[in-house]
């Protein structure tokens, strides 16, 4: 049973109290924060206009722009009228119940296994594929692991394409899933098959083990790249705390960590994060991946 009231407040406490933070931070740092509407009326000069229309400008030799995102409304008819963003979750007064959620990117894939977590009916609707410009077997992994939780999908309804190198994200969905690099296809595109090595393996974490959780849905492996002394060009890991694991695995891949590196790093055990290390079956070989228990 959930009550989302206590939710909603929760969560909206937790924002204004990360807001206060931050302005307290800047004033400590002797940073002047400016509450308003701002617009360039030459190359070095900013106009801003605060809610009690008072107007400042500002001078500069550089201006850096760094206004973040908000979620877009697409082109459809009563869109606005009828529908949220995932920004506005959080402000509704009533537990939204029955939810559709369009697209496939990572943060309607988030909202959805959140809700259904909570025990409401969700469906998510698909053009074509699961989180666009990630590794696909991952991604296919996490639609097949929601539905067994109860999230419904509507196929053949795209989110834009992500295409960052090096750069580490996590999907929170309820089993997570971290990549860093190229996904399989893209290492294949890039790099062409012969000069690619992809290393996998199947893990069971200790914590399912030991309650005796028969599930084999967690999964890890590394994109090579034979052609660069096996650098590991691709990082993608679909299990608990995913996030925790690829964060420190990516500071490795940004010093160019190769194959050799991960082999001679000795693992922490029992850890999810050992079975990289251990790492020495290759697609290529056919050989039977799944292990158990620690």
């Amino acid at each position: 049973q959930h009550n989302w009231d206590t939710l909603k407040n929760a969560v909206q406490d937790h924002i204004g109290s990360l807001n206060w933070n931050y302005r307290v931070q800047l004033r400590d740092k002797s940073v002047t924060y400016i509450n308003g509407y701002a617009e360039f009326t030459d190359r070095h000069t900013i106009k801003t206009v605060n809610k009690r229309n008072k107007v400042q400008t500002f001078k500069a030799e550089k201006i850096l722009l760094a206004t973040g995102m908000r979620p877009r409304y697409p082109d459809i008819p009563g869109v606005k009228e009828f529908a949220i963003t995932s920004d506005d979750l959080f402000s509704l007064r009533y537990c939204p119940g029955k939810t559709l959620t369009i697209g496939a990117s990572y943060v309607s894939l988030e909202c959805a296994g959140f809700l259904t977590g909570m025990g409401l009916d969700v469906t998510v609707m698909v053009r074509s594929i699961l989180l666009r410009g990630f590794d696909q077997q991952m991604a296919d992994m996490i639609g097949t692991y929601m539905e067994k939780h109860g999230t419904h999908f509507l196929r053949k309804c795209v989110p834009t394409r992500c295409d960052y190198i090096n750069v580490p994200t996590t999907v929170f969905t309820p089993l997570e899933y971290g990549a860093i690099g190229y996904s399989e296809e893209d290492a294949t595109d890039t790099f062409g098959e012969d000069n690619i090595e992809v290393y996998h393996a199947y893990f069971q974490p200790l914590e399912y083990t030991v309650a005796h959780r028969d599930e084999a849905g967690c999964y890890g492996k590394i994109i090579c790249n034979k052609a660069d002394g096996d650098r590991v060009v691709g990082f993608h890991i679909l299990g608990p705390n995913a996030g925790e694991i690829t964060q420190g695995y990516a500071v490795a891949m940004k010093c160019g960590a190769t194959k050799e590196h991960f082999d001679t790093t000795i693992g922490i055990h029992p850890t999810c994060s050992e079975v990289f290390t251990t790492m020495d079956v290759t697609k290529a070989s056919g050989l039977d991946v799944t292990t158990t228990g620690c």
